[in-house]
């Protein structure tokens, strides 16, 4: 199944496993802002999630988190990161974190739980 906007693996398990499969918010994905990519941005929540692949190396760490920040000082946008580890072996985990952060910030849908929520 082909996801628009979906570059790798990790994005169509996130948008599969987490996103669809607990009904979250969808949000963009591969949006500039300014002169950074971000992997998907929830405009009207202010939220960015950024998934970091095995191709994410850690000298990029620092860079990262300097964009992080800057996109937190400069446009209210607070960024949650996540990891392959995370996407694949507990996405029910990552679906509350989301849908808690998202209710803070004014999302009133329901988390829906998966199949695999149970267990």
């Amino acid at each position: 199944m082909t996801l628009p906007g979906v570059e790798s693996a990790l994005e169509s398990r996130y948008v599969r496993n987490v996103v669809r499969d607990h009904g979250l918010p969808e949000g963009e994905r591969q949006v500039w802002l300014g002169r950074t990519r971000v992997d998907c941005l929830i405009p009207e929540y202010g939220l960015i999630i950024e998934l970091d692949g095995r191709a994410h190396h850690e000298h990029r760490r620092f860079r990262d988190m300097g964009r992080d920040n800057a996109n937190l000082v400069d446009r209210g946008l607070v960024t949650l990161r996540y990891g392959w580890h995370d996407v694949a072996s507990r996405p029910c985990s990552v679906a509350r974190q989301l849908a808690s952060l998202l209710r803070r910030r004014g999302w009133t849908g329901t988390l829906k739980p998966c199949t695999h929520c149970a267990h």
